[in-house]
């Protein structure tokens, strides 16, 4: 399949992608300190810092993704959501941490999309698709 792009440019997106993701990971860090978590980059591996908490020992594994949004499609403007992919995701809970490109950091909700359609409801746009605006909490 052809995506019309030369190697070259190919090649230069790739390293802006990479750029953004350290980037990004770099503004979860300074997110979580800033809440008083110790944080430990990864050496290797699907998870990309562990945190512990400095009050109560709680330990977390994180790994921040960049925030984004659908562009040309039906579903325009709505959140891309993430998930983890690895086969370690069965053995231990990874939190998924949105990055917007201020540098804010929100986590995604981890209990399960039916405790979340119980506890929210989302407003759909003229499309019927959801909208990502929370219109009951």
């Amino acid at each position: 399949m052809n995506n019309g792009l030369s190697k070259e440019e190919q090649s230069d997106i790739g390293k802006l992608t990479k750029q953004k993701g350290d980037w990004c990971e770099l503004m979860a860090q300074a997110h979580y300190r800033k809440l008083g978590w110790w944080v430990y980059p990864k050496m290797s591996g699907p998870i990309d810092f562990v945190i512990i908490n400095e009050t109560t020992g709680e330990v977390r594994f994180i790994d921040p993704k960049a925030k984004g949004e659908r562009k040309n499609t039906k579903s325009s403007g709505n959140r891309i959501s993430r998930t983890v992919t690895h086969p370690i995701k069965d053995k231990l809970k990874i939190t998924i941490a949105y990055v917007d490109d201020e540098g804010n950091v929100e986590e995604a909700y981890a209990k399960g999309k039916e405790e979340w359609h119980k506890e929210f409801e989302i407003a759909r746009g003229a499309n019927g698709q959801y909208t990502g605006e929370v219109v009951k909490k």
